[in-house]
């Protein structure tokens, strides 16, 4: 379950990501990763993680904004982590909900209708055979009897009593806020023990904590690539 782009941290975007952000909304950023990612992989493989691409949609300019602003915010939240970028962070939003795809986004980051996963009871709905009973009396994700992924980042409720984040200053910690899940998940990634998320293999492991499926781990860091290939 940040180089030459300059975006402030609030309402403000300058420089080169708006112009670029321009081109990813104006032609679809699935044909921009078609295209770039049959210069990073092997034919085949391109291939699938084409497939993969096409089941995103573009991200929103509010939503880019979140991952730059949970990324250049790591170095005060976790000062022994290197390395966060926020094409990681696009990564992980890709496969879990496509960007809130969907969803209508308020201007502070909450998200309507929330991004809800199926009932975690075990009986094997979207590849869970583990029940992970009640954490939260229902308060995160409106189920008194299991737990339910939530939010954009799709924390299970208890993961995020540790790790939620305020990422938008309001005084509250909010998974199904765009601006505090990209937080929480910058925070989760990062961990307790210095980690240099440069460097492929601690890459690899702190996203394989998030979600411990080879595949995803893969799928996860082809988005991060291409995200990052596409930034001029």
């Amino acid at each position: 379950m940040g180089s030459t782009l300059e975006l402030q941290t609030g309402a403000r975007t300058v420089g080169g990501v708006t112009r670029w952000l321009r081109v990813l909304l104006g032609v679809g950023l699935v044909g921009v990763l078609a295209v770039i990612s049959g210069n990073l992989l092997g034919v085949g493989e391109a291939d699938s993680r084409r497939a993969g691409a096409a089941e995103a949609r573009p991200m929103t300019p509010l939503v880019m904004q979140s991952y730059v602003n949970a990324a250049t915010r790591v170095p005060a939240l976790a000062p022994d982590c290197a390395g966060m970028s926020w094409h990681i962070l696009a990564g992980i939003g890709a496969v879990e909900s496509a960007h809130a795809g969907g969803r209508v986004l308020a201007a502070n980051g909450d998200i309507t209708p929330p991004v809800i996963g199926p009932r975690l009871d075990g009986s094997g709905v979207g590849g869970n055979v583990t029940p992970f009973p009640d954490t939260d009396t229902g308060v995160l994700d409106g189920d008194l009897e299991y737990d339910r992924a939530v939010g954009p980042m799709q924390f299970l409720p208890e993961t995020w009593q540790r790790w939620g984040r305020d990422g938008n200053d309001d005084g509250t910690n909010d998974p199904h806020n765009i601006f505090d899940a990209t937080l929480g998940a910058a925070a989760f990634l990062c961990g307790t023990v210095p980690v240099d998320l440069t460097d492929r293999a601690q890459l690899t492991d702190a996203i394989t904590r998030y979600n411990r499926s080879p595949s995803y781990v893969a799928d996860v860091l082809a988005f991060a690539d291409s995200y990052a290939a596409a930034t001029p």
